[in-house]
Parts: C-alpha cells; sequence; structure tokens
C-alpha cells in the first residue's frame, strides 16, 4: 500500500481494443523519490457468436429463398459461402462465417437450407429426407455434410458402402456433434450407400 499522500498517474492504461499494451504507474509522494512502475496489460479478442437455426426450410415460389443468420458484433459482416440462398427446390448446405476482426475471433457456422414442393411433399426425389439427418449436397462433388436436427447424445459410426455392399469407409461422429463433414473427393464416381444408425441415404458422387 502507497504511504498517504502518494498519486498514482497512469500513462496508456485504459485501453479497449484487443491487444497487448504496456502501462506505466508513477507514484509522486512529497516525502519521498518518484517511483515508476510498468506493467503489461493484455485484452484478448472476445468470442464472435453466429445465431441461425442449424436448418431454414421454405416452399418453391420461383424466388430466391436466403438464410438468415445474424453476428453478435458490428465489426464485419457476415460472408456465404458458396452463396446465401437457391431458388430451386433442393437441399443446400452453405457455411456462414465472419473473419477474424481487431476484436473478435474467426467464427463459422454450418447452415441446410431445404427449398421444397408443396405439391410433391417432403419425399420427392432429389430433396433427401430421412429422419434424424438429412445431407447435402446431394449429389456432391467433394464434401459432403450431414446434419443432425439437435447434438448427438452419444457417439455414434457413420458408415459408407459401394453397391456391391462393401464397406468403403467409416468415421466416429462424437458427441454433441450437429454437423458431419465427409470428404468425398477420393471416392470414385458412382452410387454408394450412407448408414448411420438404422438410417440409409444414397448418395451420388460425380
Amino acid at each position: 500500500t502507497p504511504p498517504v499522500g502518494t498519486n498514482v498517474a497512469y500513462t496508456n492504461n485504459g485501453q479497449v481494443n484487443a491487444g497487448t499494451y504496456t502501462v506505466k504507474a508513477t507514484l509522486t509522494n512529497a516525502n519521498y523519490t518518484d517511483l515508476i512502475l510498468t506493467a503489461t496489460l493484455t485484452i484478448n479478442k472476445a468470442l464472435a457468436v453466429i445465431t441461425a437455426a442449424n436448418t431454414q426450410t421454405f416452399t418453391y415460389d420461383g424466388t430466391v429463398k436466403n438464410i438468415t443468420a445474424s453476428l453478435n458484433h458490428t465489426e464485419t459482416a457476415l460472408s456465404y459461402s458458396p452463396q446465401q440462398g437457391y431458388t430451386e427446390v433442393g437441399d443446400y448446405a452453405i457455411t456462414v462465417f465472419a473473419t477474424e476482426t481487431t476484436n473478435y475471433q474467426e467464427v463459422r457456422k454450418d447452415i441446410l437450407l431445404q427449398i421444397t414442393d408443396s405439391s410433391l411433399g417432403t419425399d420427392e426425389p432429389g430433396a433427401i429426407t430421412v429422419t434424424e439427418i438429412k445431407v447435402a449436397p446431394n449429389p456432391v462433388s467433394s464434401i459432403l455434410k450431414v446434419f443432425f436436427p439437435e447434438p448427438v447424445p452419444n457417439k455414434e459410426t457413420i458408415k459408407i458402402y459401394d453397391l456391391m455392399g462393401q464397406l468403403v469407409w467409416e468415421d466416429p461422429v462424437m458427441t454433441g456433434t450437429t454437423v458431419k463433414e465427409i470428404d468425398f473427393r477420393y471416392f470414385y464416381s458412382g452410387t454408394y450407400i450412407l448408414k448411420y444408425k438404422k438410417k440409409i441415404v444414397k448418395i451420388i458422387k460425380y
């Protein structure tokens, strides 16, 4: 504790933005020699959060259907890959992301956009609809995304078979997973069967 009558003056203190700062404190007292202290002030970047429903469903009407999402800060805008919306009936995997900024970390979230044809219901060809899981894009050329309606409660396994019934790929789905990515770039073109628990989905690789 400084002696009574000591004044403390700070230099470079009271920062707002993330970063590392050197702060100087000068202590003065009429009865003592001045004392200068230095310290490092570190402000870490905050977590960026994207708020959006994992699956967003629309009915086809000939207009573009865009997914909606919001970000918990205003230092940058959200970006969408490959794009924010589509017009035709189908299931589309879209990645929403925000780049790292001065005060916030990078963040990304996978969204499934579903556009259905009301005249055909939810089981029409082209819209891969399976209880508990949905996949997109299908057909696939590179990355297939498997969407779960809620975080997986227990560790499970996804398996992929060729049409001869031969197991060609398997990988665990960890507890808490909502989106699982499968790299199809090294699969031969053709038709495959994806199995998750008792659910089966036909996947076309082109």
